[in-house]
């Protein structure tokens, strides 16, 4: 499988983009000050868990009862941009574990260093951004393509993806104005 990419994402090309998938923060074995950020397909979360280098779960998106009532499954595209996005805000924390990176684990990219006592507001704070961008639609779609769009590729596709939310957000604002009309004459 091909890793996924903003570009991807723009393209509409992520592979198994629609896949149900979740967003996690987990703990490391051995290193009690890194967490990983991450995502995978609700699929492969067995898969996951028995990662022997993570040590346990803090945060599962798919476990979030608020979220998933309000936004529902979180498709693979999806959970790829928000982990990308809780990364680019969380550059200030990321460290490479070296022994990780000589192992050649697959998250050693995806690790921060957090002091234990603060891992639980972190996990708060995860719980919270990602419920944020996830259930403000079109604007926390923006407000996360707005960090991540870095190349001129990047900001082509992107430039014509930002014109059609304008669109579909001018077609919405419209018809809620004509159903206002409608709800006001019947008064």
């Amino acid at each position: 499988m091909a890793f996924p990419s903003v570009l991807a994402y723009l393209n509409g090309t992520i592979e198994n983009g629609d896949a149900p998938s979740t967003i996690y923060v987990a703990s490391i074995k051995g290193h009690p000050e890194f967490l990983k950020l991450g995502f995978c397909q609700l699929s492969s979360r067995s898969l996951r868990r028995s990662d022997p280098y993570i040590s346990g779960f803090l945060y599962d998106a798919c476990k979030d009862d608020d979220l998933i009532a309000c936004h529902g499954d979180i498709a693979r595209r999806d959970a790829y941009l928000v982990e990308q996005y809780l990364l680019e805000l969380t550059t200030s924390y990321r460290e490479t574990i070296p022994a990780l990176a000589k192992a050649r684990w697959s998250g050693y990219t995806e690790t921060v260093r957090i002091n234990p006592e603060a891992h639980q507001r972190f996990v708060e704070w995860v719980g919270f951004t990602v419920g944020n961008v996830l259930m403000r639609g079109d604007d926390g779609l923006t407000e996360m393509l707005d960090q991540l769009v870095v190349s001129a590729e990047e900001r082509e596709v992107y430039g014509v993806l930002r014109e059609e939310l304008a669109q579909q957000q001018a077609q919405r604002m419209k018809r809620l104005r004509e159903l206002g009309a409608i709800n006001a004459k019947s008064l």
